[in-house]
Formats: C-alpha cells, structure tokens, sequence
C-alpha cells in the first residue's frame, strides 16, 4: 500500500512537471495560442499515461525483451525531449520549431554538449531514474486495465499531443518537410506579387554586364548576432562608445529590419538580395551541392568587374557550406579556422576560443592583408565575420573590460566595439578610408532567449540590426530598410552599375514599402499586426496582407530562385567543356573548371570537403556524368592507397556512366588505373587523365600550365 502511494504521488509530479515544462514556454512568449491550463493538463496526463501503459508483450521470452526495450527508449527519449528543449530554450530562446530545425547540425550539437556538459551528465541520471520509475510504476495496473488506459490515452494524446513536447518536435518536423514541397515559379507567375515588391531575377551569374569603371573599394563587416538594441540600452551606458560615434558621425541605417535567423541565413541573405530557402538550416548549403549556384550576388557582380575579393572568419570555413557557397560566387580565397589551426600561437588553448580565432587575432589579420590589397592596381573587396558576440560571448584577451559589470556577454558587446573601432581607425591612419566603403552590419539579430531577456528585456524583440555606412568621400546615396537591401546598396556605393535585378533588395526610397521577414510585414520600421485566420495558402490580398500572403510570398520567392539551383549536379550541353589546369611539373592540381565554374569547391574525400593541400597528394578526382539528366555529379578524390576491387564495388553504380578520373602525381596511382582499365573502357593521356567512352579530347601546353581540356559531347553521346 504504501509503495502504490509513493508511486501515485511520483505520477503526480511527473504530471506537475511535464505540464509546468509546456506552460512555461508559453508564459515565456515562446509559444502563440496559449490554450486553457487544463488542456495543457489532459495533454501532459495523456502522455505521461501512454508511457506507463506502453504494452510489453511477453509471448515469448524474445518478444518480452524486444517489447521491454522499445518500451525503456520511447519513456527515455520523451524525457529527454523536454530536457533538450529547455536547453534550447536557455541558449536561443525558442522551442521546437523550424528555426530550430534549421540550426540543427553536428557542430551545433558538438557546442551544446561543450556548453552543457556537466548539465547533461546530470540531466543523463535524472533521466536514468525517471525511466526506472516509469517501469516499476507500470506495476499500478493489471493487464486487462492497462490496455484499456493505453487506448484512451493515446485517443487522448491524438486529440491534444500537440501541447507537449513531442507534438511539438512532430509539428515541427512537418513544417520543415512541408517546406521542401515548393514548386518551381517562373517569372510571370511572380508578377502577381509585384504590390510586395518582389520582382523576378533577370540573369544568371554568367551573364553579367559591366557598364563603369573606376571603382572604389568594399569592406563589409559582419558582427555576429549584432542588434541595434546594443547601442541603445539605457542598462549599460558607455557600452558601445565607437559604434554610436559611427551612427552620428556616418550614415545609420535606420530602420534596418533583419529577415535573416542564423548567419549561413544573413549571408546570403545580404549578398544575394532575397529571403533564401533555408529549410535544411546550416547543413542547406553544405549539403546540397548547386543550390543557388547560377544566382546572381554581388560578389558575383564584383568578380565580374575586376574585384580581388576575400572573406575572413574566425571560425571554420567548412561550416554550413561556407567556403563552398563563396567560392562559388566569386570570392577568390576564404580565410577561415583551418588556416590557423596547425600554427604554433593555437596549440594553447587559451590562444583560441570554440569556434576558432579570437575576434583580435582576427581583425589585425584583415587588417594587414587590407592594407597589402590597398597598394594593389584592382580594387578589393573583403568580408569579415566576427564571433564574439555569439552566445553566450566570447571576449577576445586583448580586451579591456566593461566597468559597469563583468557580465561575460556584455563584456563581449564591449570588447566588439573596441576591436572595430580600432579596426576602422587604422584604415582612417593608413588613407585606405579615402577610396574605400566600409558596411557594418549585424549578420541577425540576437536570438529571444532568457539571457537576452535577462540583459536587455522586451527590447531584444526589436528586429532592427546595427547598421552604419562609413564613405569619407560619397559618390552617391543609398536608402536601406533591411538587410537584403545590402547587395544593390553596395554595388551603387562602389559605383559598379551593372545588369542584375535583385528579388527583393533595392537601393532608392520606395513609398509605403512593404519589408518582408520570415514571420513578419513591416513598413516604415513597425511591425504589422497581421491577420492569420485565412482559408488557404493562395489567399492573397493587396489589401490586407496577412499570414497566407506572407507563406505564399516565401513559397513564391523559393520557387523562382531554386530555378537558379543545380541540386542534383552541373547541368551539361554537348558543348559544355571541363578543363584541368596542372602544375607545369605535372604533380599538382591548378584548377578544375567547367564551363567556367570552378569544381575545386565541390570535391569531398572520404565524405569531408578537400582542402587545398590535398590537390598536390596523390589520389584520383572522380568526376561523374550522368547521361540521362546530363549533369555532371558525385565529385569524390579516391585514396592513392584505396583497394581496387574495393574501389570498383563502392562506385560500381556510377561507372556505368560516363566519368572523368585525373589526379596529381599519378605515377602513384597507377595500381587503379590500371586495375580500372582491365573492367571498363577508358581513354588516358599521359597516364594523366583517364575518360571512359571518350574518342576526344585535347592536351594543351599553350596555356602557363599544362591544361587538358574535354569536351562533353564525347561523353554524352559515347563518341556518336
């Protein structure tokens, strides 16, 4: 009797608990649509009784232990759920959702675990113990009872889940799936969205004009989760003494409405003038070879006018596809952790923080390679990204601390405020300022999160980024109210005039323009209060916008720009070209182009992205033609002490296309070759290059390097 008690009131505030997590959230502002206390009640019951009741069937002793262990993942997984959330809910101030749907990925997970390490370790024993007691409490009723509760409770569950942390996670789930569905949009069904401003892109990235010369240079700076708010909060005065100089002294940007919710998101975002489909997060990129690659960005536009342009990062370059999005549009080197990494000065860790350089290290770095840049004939453009203000801040050791309180956050806001204004007054010392732009911009805003409440209030709900534009000697205007406005602003401010019409960006005054961010309308700054009950997504109105327009406007703009994307590999015609460019000592790689885009970008090796050092190494690049769709795809670089027949096995599937294998000192690769050569049909020059179904193809030693170039065609008809 006394145990059945101990158990009943254990249930009980198991039900306190799990219905305590959920109302938090919502009287936190987290989570819309507050429902009755009891719903919430009945929903944390239903689940909480779906896991005692789970049925452990016991036919037999094998189906008992199967049933057994199902039962102990599903009670743990549950509870984990909620641990995790709250986590979530602590580090950026939001619940399942998209958003956070989109922020999963490994590194993200690897910095969780950094940061929480000891809480875990304790949530993993609490856990432990609420399993145990789940299983000894399924003992309260008998087989006959536990069925019958088990049905009702998962008819009750179906009813109201939703409020729990697990229907939380499957609508969220279903958001991120739903958002994959998007149909293709051409040009003349965007005009039915022109009264929000969006217009239809009008070339690709190949098709760029130039039409002036004489330009000056760019640098833009992208501070990590940077809103105004910091500037402006009365709780910390003096916190930000160089960046509000820079507002009185340099045109603010103001309003200035983010769009974006991660950094991956406010690059692109910014440098391609739209609100971009980032349903897989930070891994959209990474792992999705070709998306955007044919849209027009404004490096694109640079790269097109002569500019030498280059990206400093503290942190890794390979995160979320970085290096590989850049290089992609235009950037000729990205500078990121990897570079740093093997010297001496990073062994300690101190020198260093998690997610790489110090924002100190990192700005003297720009500015040396700045000031080699400026003495240059082409102008430059440079993109600096900091790191320090990340949650929960990183304060580089060079800094000096904030007087007012030794708060590890603020002290990083401070600390990022002395480092730019620095940074910008050695370019002032040095006369780099007089031809030269400077664009500071937040990347996002700060994420809602009980930190951010805690330092700044209701004011982190602001969607306003920090933004100044530094021109000592200006040769036009721009007017900017969000962040994809960055691209066409800079272009005019650098005084390159050029063919390409942005989705959304615009660089003139607009009357009663209306701002889209992923949740949200604004005009003039203030957010609209919009309507969401609407019948269906194709509900738009010109009127009153609301939720549909919003969702159908987003639907609109991913389905016209994925026309821009090649996810699953490079399209081909019969005159497409791919040309190697080697070392003229033949042991190292130059360049791999087809059609002009460079492919050292897309090469992985055993499933990581190849670094430039490995171009030198012996191994084979593989890259494969797929004859039906014509695309070239599956871009690997093959161990020189790979085997064989294991080769053969692994790629048995694509060989019966067509391919292309080169590599760099393949006098060390000839164990495959000529173990490739015995199975399938190939055509080799100079034990360099290998092509099946090839009958031509040209080796050309009147470039500066020797340099093979293939033509497609052979390839895609099989020499017909």
């Amino acid at each position: 009797m006394v145990l059945r008690i101990v158990y009943f009131v254990g249930l009980i505030a198991l039900l306190l608990v799990v219905s305590a997590e959920t109302n938090v959230l919502y009287n936190k502002g987290i989570l819309l649509d507050k429902p009755d206390f009891y719903l919430i009640i009945m929903a944390s019951l239903c689940l909480l009784l779906l896991l005692l009741t789970w049925p452990v069937v016991s036919r037999n002793r094998l189906s008992q232990i199967i049933s057994m262990t199902l039962k102990v993942v599903v009670i743990l997984s549950v509870f984990l759920l909620i641990f995790i959330e709250l986590a979530i809910v602590d580090f950026a101030g939001m619940a399942f959702g998209q958003e956070v749907m989109y922020h999963t990925s490994l590194d993200a997970v690897i910095l969780g675990l950094k940061e929480y390490k000891y809480i875990l370790l304790t949530v993993l024993v609490v856990v432990g113990l609420l399993t145990w007691f789940m299983m000894s409490a399924t003992r309260l009723t008998g087989h006959r009872l536990q069925w019958i509760t088990f049905a009702f409770s998962l008819l009750g569950f179906v009813l109201w889940g939703h409020f729990t942390v697990v229907g939380r996670l499957y609508k969220a789930g279903m958001d991120y799936y739903s958002q994959s569905q998007v149909k293709s949009m051409s040009a003349e069904e965007l005009q039915k969205f022109d009264f929000l401003g969006i217009q239809p892109i009008t070339t690709d990235k190949n098709n760029i004009k130039i039409r002036s010369s004489n330009h000056k240079n760019l640098i833009v700076v992208y501070l990590e989760s940077f809103s105004r708010v910091f500037t402006e909060s009365s709780r910390y005065p003096n916190l930000t003494p160089n960046l509000n100089q820079f507002k009185q002294r340099y045109q603010e940007l103001y309003p200035y409405i983010s769009s974006a919710s991660f950094t991956m998101d406010g690059l692109i975002t910014s440098m391609c003038g739209f609100i971009p489909d980032m349903r897989m997060g930070n891994n959209t990129i990474a792992s999705q070879q070709g998306t955007y690659s044919a849209l027009p960005c404004y490096p694109d536009v640079l790269h097109k006018a002569g500019f030498t342009q280059e990206f400093f990062g503290g942190a890794k370059k390979q995160f979320a596809g970085k290096a590989a999005f850049l290089l992609g549009h235009g950037f000729d080197r990205v500078i990121g952790w990897e570079d740093f990494v093997d010297l001496p000065e990073y062994q300690n860790g101190r020198n260093h923080n998690w997610w790489g350089l110090n924002d100190d290290d990192l700005f003297e770095r720009a500015f040396i390679r700045v000031s080699e840049l400026h003495k240059q004939d082409r102008p430059f453009h440079t993109q600096i990204l900091s790191i320090g203000t990340h949650l929960k801040g990183f304060v580089s050791p060079s800094c000096e601390p904030y007087s007012e309180t030794s708060h590890r956050y603020i002290n990083a806001i401070h600390c990022t405020d002395q480092l730019l204004g620095q940074f910008v007054n050695r370019l002032d010392e040095a006369g780099i300022l007089e031809n030269t732009v400077v664009y500071i911009t937040g990347d996002h805003g700060v994420f809602r999160s009980d930190l951010s409440l805690e330092l700044f209030g209701k004011q982190v709900e602001d969607r306003n980024l920090y933004g100044v534009i530094i021109d000592k000697s200006p040769r036009s205007s721009v007017h900017v109210e969000s962040l994809y406005d960055l691209a066409p602003s800079v272009l005019k401010l650098v005084g390159v005039e050029h063919n390409v019409q942005f989705v959304l960006g615009r660089n003139y005054p607009i009357k009663d323009r209306m701002v889209l961010a992923r949740s949200h309308f604004y005009k003039n700054g203030q957010l609209i209060v919009q309507d969401d009950n609407c019948d269906t997504p194709s509900s738009i109105s010109t009127q009153a916008v609301n939720g549909c327009t919003l969702k159908s406007a987003l639907n609109a703009i991913k389905g016209h720009t994925q026309l821009f994307s090649t996810t699953d590999g490079i399209a081909l015609t019969a005159e497409s070209k791919l040309i190697i460019g080697f070392e003229k000592s033949l042991t190292g790689i130059e360049s791999i182009k087809l059609d002009g885009l460079d492919l050292k970008r897309l090469f992985k090796r055993d499933g990581f992205a190849v670094q430039d050092k490995y171009y030198g190494l012996p191994g084979l690049f593989y890259v494969g033609i797929n004859e039906d769709i014509r695309t070239a795809e599956n871009f690997v670089v093959i161990r020189a002490d790979k085997n064989p027949n294991q080769l053969l096995w692994n790629l048995k599937d694509e060989f019966e296309q067509g391919f292309v294998l080169f590599g760099a000192k393949n006098s060390e690769n000839m164990g495959i070759l000529e173990h490739l050569k015995k199975e399938h049909e190939l055509s080799c020059m100079f034990d360099l290059v290998c092509v099946s179904q090839l009958t031509g193809a040209g080796f050309n030693n009147g470039y500066e390097q020797p340099t093979v170039e293939i033509n497609m065609k052979s390839l895609l008809t099989g020499g017909k």
